[in-house]
């Protein structure tokens, strides 16, 4: 099961809105994705606020959306989460590593 909560979900509108990005995607391409997103997820009321991740606070969205929602994994490119590695029983893997798990 994927968990997604509505802060993620604004943090990825923020990041979308960026031009260097806007410039590959279209706004109907962004609102299918979303749409598909939202239809693959389980969506996550945020109670948490951990504070696990000091280089980059904007970060704690994902670890509180995946403690919250009782997920497994966090998959991420992002050096700061990973650098956790695991939170409270929720390891935190690349998507090689992911993909890896899953064959």
């Amino acid at each position: 099961m994927l968990v997604l909560s509505r802060q993620i979900l604004d943090e990825f509108l923020e990041v979308a809105e960026d031009q260097r990005i806007m410039k590959y995607v279209t706004e109907q391409e962004k609102t299918v994705f979303l749409i598909s997103l939202r239809d693959a997820t389980t969506m996550v009321e945020v109670k948490s606020k951990f504070r696990a991740v000091k280089a980059d606070p904007n970060d704690n969205v994902f670890v509180n959306t995946a403690y919250d929602g009782k997920a497994d994994y966090i998959v991420s490119g992002d050096n700061h989460l990973l650098s956790l590695k695991d939170f409270k029983g929720v390891k935190i893997v690349t998507i090689d590593t992911m993909l890896n798990l899953l064959k």
